[in-house]
């Protein structure tokens, strides 16, 4: 089916005298995709131990490794597959100590950015805006639609222009190394509760676009 692509203005996030860094144009922003959350981030993940994530993956899998540093210096540690951040790209969760984390990930660029979800105080929600910056994954706050660059991990557009996110370490690894290093890390499930995209997890789901000369 053929991609009808937007306009710029069908997009909800620039209302008359919207604020916009100096770092881009407008018109730099390129419609990737129909509408905000075309991409459906998880929300609600779901997390098994290392015996049943053998179940769905090989050892060698690899993953993003998120590390979560606790007061009393203990390491909470939870582990996303790539295969499954192909389709969905953004998790919200909350930790096991109660931090509001999301963890970013873009298929096309390869950048993965683990963040706070506060800012001024309060909590953002982070979703796929549906827009690209030099093929760049582009976020969106939920509560207030404002646009962050994930390559600067900082507000382009809207109330948070030129505010920084706070960043967590993130490490590409594989489930081996994971248990090795942590091994009471968390995984994220295939169970994520989007059964379509689900039945494609392993594929990568824009062709050659890793592999092409011509991109």
């Amino acid at each position: 089916m053929p991609f009808n692509r937007p306009e710029l203005t069908d997009f909800p996030y620039f209302p008359k005298n919207v604020l916009k860094s100096d770092l881009i144009e407008l018109e730099d922003l390129k419609p990737g995709c129909q509408k905000p959350d075309c991409i459906p981030s998880i929300d609600n993940p779901k997390w098994i131990d290392y015996p049943e994530i053998q179940k769905e993956w090989s050892d060698d899998e690899e993953v993003l490794l998120l590390l979560v540093q606790l007061p009393n210096s203990a390491i909470e540690s939870y582990a996303f597959p790539l295969a499954i951040l192909d389709y969905h790209e953004i998790i919200n969760f909350t930790t096991s100590s109660g931090k509001k984390i999301a963890l970013t990930y873009c298929p096309l660029c390869q950048t993965a950015t683990g963040y706070i979800r506060k800012l001024d105080g309060n909590e953002i929600v982070l979703g796929v805006s549906g827009l690209l910056l030099n093929s760049a994954l582009i976020l969106y706050d939920r509560n207030t639609l404002s646009l962050f660059s994930q390559v600067w991990s900082k507000g382009i557009v809207g109330k948070y222009v030129n505010q920084e996110l706070s960043q967590i370490p993130i490490v590409q690894t594989t489930i081996t190394q994971c248990i090795r290093n942590y091994p009471n890390t968390r995984f994220l499930s295939v169970d994520t509760g989007f059964p379509n995209q689900q039945k494609r997890y392993g594929k990568y789901p824009y062709l050659d676009y890793k592999t092409s000369d011509d991109i």
